[in-house]
């Protein structure tokens, strides 16, 4: 019995080698996202406080003209990076939605050639059956026509 072959097998273990490439970088671009919605939590909270020093020191009436310059500066400073992180977000989950769709593809095509080598081992096995019979058969008929 010959050992079987599939013809393309380094096709295949390319694709495979791809499949795996598409799912570290999912997991890369889902990393970013995390991080970036990590960010985002920790501006806001950074956020939330520099408008309750504010509120405060303007309840307690110990604000001059210079503090209430600085918190605001330092308010629209948190609100413009707080924009920022969201659209940083935005670009993350559009990186992930790129890479779901990168190792979709991958996938579909390593399960086209893992089908075709399927195919072409149960032909192999259907090939090899035949042949046994034949040589079976060639036996039987040899014993038959000797004896």
């Amino acid at each position: 019995m010959a050992k079987f072959n599939f013809p393309m097998e380094q096709v295949f273990q390319v694709k495979k080698k791809l499949e795996k490439q598409k799912q570290l970088e999912l997991g890369k671009a889902m990393q970013a996202l995390s991080k970036s919605q990590e960010r985002l939590l920790e501006i806001e909270g950074q956020l939330h406080e520099a408008n309750q020093r504010f509120q405060i020191n303007l309840s307690t009436g110990r604000v001059n003209s210079s503090e209430m310059k600085s918190a605001h500066e330092r308010i629209h400073y948190y609100h413009q990076a707080v924009t920022e992180q969201k659209q940083l977000i935005r670009q993350d989950k559009h990186k992930v939605e790129q890479a779901k769709e990168a190792l979709k593809m991958a996938l579909q095509d390593r399960k086209i050639f893992e089908s075709l080598k399927e195919k072409a081992f149960e032909s192999y096995i259907e090939n090899e059956k035949l042949e046994e019979a034949k040589r079976l058969d060639e036996i039987v008929s040899y014993k038959y026509r000797n004896s």
